[in-house]
C-alpha cells in the first residue's frame, strides 16, 4: 500500500471504528440542543471566507468563562453543527460554549 493510501486509512476513523454509524445516528438524535437553546447565536462569522463561523451558546450564570470547540472532523465529515449535543452539560456548568469550524465545509 502506498503512502497516501495508508494515511489515508489511518484518518479514516469511521471506517476504523465498529459500529461508528450508530454513534453518528446517536449524535443526530442529541442535535436538539441548538432548538433547546433559544438564546444562542448561529452561524456568527469570524472571517471572511465562506464557513468560517461559530455558535455561541451563552451562559446564564458561572463567571463568564467559555470554552471554544473547533471541529475540524478529519477534514471528512461533519461540522460544528454536529457538535451542539455538547452545549447543554457546559451551559448547565455555567461555562459558555463556542462552536467553530477549523476550515470551510462544503454541505
Amino acid at each position: 500500500m502506498n503512502a497516501p493510501d495508508r494515511l489515508s486509512r489511518e484518518y479514516n476513523n469511521r471506517a476504523a471504528g465498529a459500529g461508528a454509524s450508530a454513534v453518528l445516528r446517536a449524535l443526530g438524535r442529541e442535535l436538539g440542543a441548538r432548538a433547546r437553546h433559544d438564546d444562542c447565536y448561529l452561524e456568527r462569522r469570524y472571517g471572511d471566507m465562506p464557513g468560517e463561523t461559530l455558535d455561541l451558546f451563552p451562559a446564564r450564570k458561572g463567571d463568564g468563562s467559555c470554552m471554544m470547540f473547533i471541529h475540524g472532523g478529519y477534514w471528512r465529515a461533519l461540522d460544528k453543527r454536529d457538535f451542539s449535543f455538547l452545549a447543554p452539560a457546559w451551559v448547565d456548568a455555567g461555562v459558555s460554549l463556542a462552536v467553530g469550524e477549523l476550515r470551510p465545509v462544503p454541505r
